[in-house]
């Protein structure tokens, strides 16, 4: 199961059917999005995969290792991340570990739904595991939150109640925390935070809605599954790439914090086993 680590993965190959030329390709009946040359349908024919395929596979080539010792190393790592967390959520841990190693990610940084009395920071969720690093979180109050203590007894204590309250607890945890889903928020202040989520894989689909017709037609013919195999086997990147656009106003808003103070950016694919469409 080389893509069971997000649903979207097998769910996007099931919607491939009629999309290709030489499988009864169709052209789109929506023009392409702001900021796009072609839909997403366009994007998987054949040869446009193919040149994409070839663009990444010239730029990864012409990469080269820096000479200046910065004292940092590189770590594979997947943030925001959903298991076993509640019925949000139907894959479990062993599953998660078990893709994150058959794809090379060494860290996984879990953002389980806060329910208290049940603790999002506990010892079966941090630390290494068969090989991968697990760091325990919460997306929770709009953001990513990332302690090194727990601060779970605020939540039953009801201790908070606005924004900056939040922060600050966050912070006396001695947390990391980044603004989520900044596609909703993208008028709020920056506050005491570490950084946003400048690119989010579940928010980014959700305006796929002709793509979701084909993959809901998909589920009628059993032999077309074929057929996505031969995409998937040759274009794996490409063909989950399809989907993604560049988030401009996202961007702008990073841009306008920056000014102010330092920032992060993290990308995240708020990977859940139900992910984007359930059937």
């Amino acid at each position: 199961m080389r893509y069971r680590f997000s649903l979207l993965a097998l769910t996007i190959t099931l919607s491939f059917i009629d999309i290709f030329p030489t499988y009864g390709f169709k052209p789109s009946s929506l023009p392409p999005k702001p900021g796009r040359k072609y839909t997403t349908i366009e994007r998987l024919q054949p040869e446009r995969l193919r040149a994409v395929s070839e663009d990444r596979s010239r730029y990864q080539k012409s990469r080269h290792t820096v000479s200046l010792e910065t004292g940092y190393d590189d770590f594979r790592g997947v943030l925001h991340a959903h298991a076993e967390d509640s019925t949000h959520t139907g894959g479990t841990r062993a599953e998660l570990l078990a893709a994150a190693k058959s794809t090379g990610v060494q860290v996984v940084m879990l953002t389980d739904h806060v329910r208290p009395p049940r603790d999002f920071v506990n010892d079966d969720s941090r630390g290494m595991m068969d090989g991968v690093l697990f760091i325990p979180g919460a997306e929770s109050e709009g953001f990513l939150v990332f302690p090194q203590r727990s601060f779970i007894k605020a939540y039953i204590d009801k201790t908070f109640s606005t924004r900056e309250e939040y922060i600050k607890l966050a912070k006396s945890a001695d947390s990391i925390i980044f603004l989520s889903h900044v596609e909703q928020r993208l008028d709020s202040a920056p506050g005491e935070l570490d950084g946003l989520e400048i690119y989010n894989h579940h928010a980014d689909f959700s305006d796929e809605d002709e793509f979701v017709k084909w993959l809901r037609a998909s589920f009628a013919d059993p032999d077309r599954l074929k057929q996505v195999e031969r995409a998937l086997a040759e274009y794996p990147m490409e063909v989950f790439g399809a989907s993604q656009d560049y988030p401009e106003q996202v961007i702008a808003r990073w841009d306008r914090d920056l000014t102010r103070q330092r920032s992060t950016g993290v990308s995240a694919n708020d990977c859940h086993h139900n992910q984007v469409f359930t059937c």
